[in-house]
Order: structure tokens, then C-alpha cells, then sequence
């Protein structure tokens, strides 16, 4: 049996072949993949991007050459940059999602993949890949790239760019690590933790009441009714409730915020662009002004896109969703689930605008012939992203469903 973490079906998995996946019958959600057997490709490929990525942090990242002035910019440089210029909060989330989670990451699909491999299964290895798979999203690689592409296609006709090894150890690591990830077995790593673990023992005198599925790693646990707000998954960790607490008015809570920091990331300044003693400041929208007037028609819709319309209709989204639950309707329930789907995955996106900004910070560094330095619409901007992310995954899209049920009933 496994359950749907999107609407909270129970129902049996089907046996699948390799390359096969099996989808909620109700909702159309994943449920369950089959991975070719096997866990060198996944050690070898996460051997490789480790390599890489630490290649991409030592080796020269980009050059920049205006005037007959030249600096060099490392993977590092835009998060010193912003350390040094009194933005640390924003050096923090750059250096976290850029180099340090990715680091973790690739490192512990080496030892997990490693550790399938040997035939070793520590009593830890699950909370291990449990905490892998969280922070997975925040690996931002593919979309540090492309504020690196935003950020060269802007600067290119003002100056001369190059590429740097690092950068392109970078982009190498970036497609290794999505293939190791995407080569590991889940089922292969919970079928070792279950050969390491001892088999459960139910208490004396007491019966299961119910059962929790866990959204991890799909266990179905027997809980007691008097430990059933208080129990962790026997095989991952992860703490189990027939649904998350107060989801609505976390969600709700978080959105609130991010509505707050909203109007200053779009009003405030996120850059100042020091030009030959002239000095002039751009908040988003004016980004993607000046790369219409430049004609980069194809980059200036990905700015707008990304970092002034995805934020403000995550809110609205959310808010639609939570507002659903007051006004159930059952022929729209499918499509609430995917568009809330579409906003889990989508949020991350939006940082496209933050690391270009980083990215900028750390390579135009020309003293009185060419600076740019971080603003304050930055750091608000970054806000609303992060918020918004903590709000989706706040929310759980079963109320939506509890809430019809309730309402027919």
C-alpha cells in the first residue's frame, strides 16, 4: 500500500519494469518509479560532479574587460562581494544554495550510493537520505546558471566577457549531479535501512488505531491513538501526522509576509551601476526595460517572467487555494491539486533575478571606471522568494480534499 502525499489516497502499487512510473489514480500524481538496478552509475557520477564542483570553486569563473581594465570573477567572488558590502543575509543564501547544499548533496549521494554498493547500511543511512532529499531543492545550480546567462547577455554589449574553467567545471558538475540523483534507487536505499533496522514490536495490551504513511519513504506505520501526534517514521525519521498542523495558517502566515516584502522588492533598488562617474540604480522592473531597449526580447521576458510575475502568483495562488477550502467544489479538485503542483516546483525559479545580481556584484569590480554594488530591493526580493517557498510547502494540498469529503458528507 502507499499513499498520495498530494490527496491522501491509499491504494495499492502496481509492479512496474524499468522505466515504468505509477500515478495516483485519483489526483495523477507520481507515486513510485522503477530505476534500473544497479548503483555504480549513480557512485561514479557523483564521484565525477564532486570532482567538478571543486574545480568550479578554485578555477577562474568568468573575465571581464572594459576600458582596458580586467578582473577576474571566481564561483565565490559576488558572495564576498555582498559579505563585504553589508549584505550578509544575501552572501548566505547565494553561498548556501550555490556551493554549500550542493557540495552536501553530491557528497552524500557518494556515501549513500557507496553504501548500497559495499552492502553497508548504517542505522542513520535513512535520516541521511531523508535530509538528502530536502535538500535537493535547494541545490540551485541549473538556475544559478541561468542568472550567469542573464548576467553575461546583459553585460556583452557593454564590455568583453569570457568564460572561465570554472565555469565550465561548473556547468559539467551541474548535469553529473542530476544524473547521479536521478540514477539513485529510493527503493534500493529503504530496502537497506529495513535489513538494518530490528522488526517492530507492538506494545502489550493495546491495539494499532490507525495508520501514517510516511511522505518520505512511503512506510505505513500502526499508530496508537495516544502517540499518533507524537511518532517518526521507524525506517527515515521524518515526524508523522495524518496531515501537516495548522498547514492553512502557516501557509497563510508565511504569505502575509511575503505580500509585505513584495511592494519594496519591486519599488527598491536591487543593484546601483557605477558608470564612468555616473551612477544609476535598477529595481526589476527597470532590468527588464533596459534589456527590451537593448532588443533582448528573449531574456527580458525570462526576467519579468520569473522574478515579477512567478512570486506575486505564487501568492495569489496560495491564497486562491486556502480560500477553496472555505468553498469546496469537487469538479475542480484535480485541477487545485495540479495547480498547486505547478507551484511547489516553479518557486525556486525566482532567484534567477538574485543570483544574477550576485553574479554582476562580483565581476564588475573596476574602482571609479565600472562598479555595481548590491541595493536593499535585493535583499527584499530574495525575502518574497524564500517565503513563498516555506508557504507551498507549508500548505498540504489534502485539505483540499478533506474539505469536500466533509462538505458531501
Amino acid at each position: 500500500m502507499i499513499e498520495c502525499v498530494d490527496c491522501g489516497l491509499s491504494q495499492v502499487q502496481p509492479v512496474l519494469t524499468v522505466g515504468q512510473s505509477a500515478f495516483c489514480r485519483r489526483c495523477d500524481a507520481r507515486l513510485a518509479r522503477y530505476y534500473t538496478p544497479g548503483h555504480q552509475t549513480s557512485t561514479a557520477l557523483a564521484l565525477a560532479a564532486l570532482a567538478l564542483l571543486l574545480v568550479a570553486n578554485v578555477k577562474p569563473f568568468l573575465h571581464f574587460a572594459f576600458h582596458g581594465r580586467q578582473s577576474t570573477a571566481y564561483l565565490w567572488s559576488g558572495i564576498e562581494m555582498l559579505w563585504e558590502t553589508s549584505y550578509p543575509p544575501l552572501a548566505l543564501l547565494v553561498g548556501g544554495t550555490v556551493i554549500l547544499v550542493p557540495l552536501v548533496l553530491v557528497g552524500g549521494v557518494v556515501f549513500v550510493s557507496g553504501s548500497l554498493g559495499l552492502g553497508y547500511g548504517p542505522a542513520y543511512l535513512g535520516g541521511l537520505y531523508r535530509w538528502l532529499r530536502k535538500l535537493r531543492s535547494w541545490a540551485m545550480l541549473e538556475v544559478f546558471l541561468l542568472g550567469v546567462l542573464v548576467a553575461v547577455v546583459k553585460l556583452g554589449e557593454l564590455a568583453s566577457i569570457g568564460l572561465g574553467i570554472g565555469f565550465y567545471a561548473f556547468v559539467a558538475s551541474s548535469l553529473l549531479m542530476l544524473g547521479a540523483w536521478e540514477t539513485l534507487d529510493p527503493q534500493a536505499v529503504w530496502a537497506r535501512v529495513d535489513a538494518s533496522l530490528d522488526p517492530p514490536r507492538p506494545a502489550k495490551g493495546t491495539t494499532p488505531a490507525t495508520f501514517l504513511a510516511c511522505p518520505v519513504c512511503d512506510l505505513r506505520s500502526s499508530v496508537h491513538i495516544e502517540k499518533a501526534e507524537d511518532f517518526a517514521c521507524p525506517r527515515c525519521g521524518e515526524p508523522l501526522h495524518t496531515r501537516k498542523p495548522y498547514s492553512v495558517q502557516r501557509a497563510l502566515s508565511l504569505l502575509l509576509a511575503a505580500t509585505i516584502l513584495y511592494i519594496p522588492a519591486n519599488m527598491l533598488p536591487v543593484m546601483r551601476v557605477e558608470l564612468l562617474g555616473r551612477s544609476e540604480t535598477d529595481t526589476i522592473l527597470q532590468g527588464v526595460q533596459a534589456l527590451i531597449a537593448g532588443g533582448l526580447w528573449e531574456i527580458a521576458a525570462l526576467v519579468f517572467f520569473a522574478s515579477f510575475l512567478v512570486p506575486g502568483l505564487k501568492i495569489l495562488g496560495l491564497l486562491y487555494l486556502a480560500w477553496t477550502i472555505r468553498r469546496p467544489d469537487s469538479d475542480k479538485l484535480i485541477l487545485h491539486t495540479r495547480l498547486y503542483r505547478i507551484i511547489d516546483q516553479i518557486g525556486r525559479w525566482s532567484m534567477i533575478d538574485v543570483f544574477m545580481t550576485a553574479v554582476l556584484v562580483g565581476l564588475v569590480q573596476l574602482g571609479a571606471i565600472a562598479t555595481i554594488v548590491p541595493e536593499a530591493g535585493a535583499v527584499c526580493f530574495a525575502g518574497v522568494v524564500i517565503l513563498t517557498i516555506f508557504a507551498a510547502r507549508a500548505f498540504d494540498p489534502r485539505v483540499l480534499w478533506d474539505a469536500v469529503e466533509e462538505h458531501d458528507v
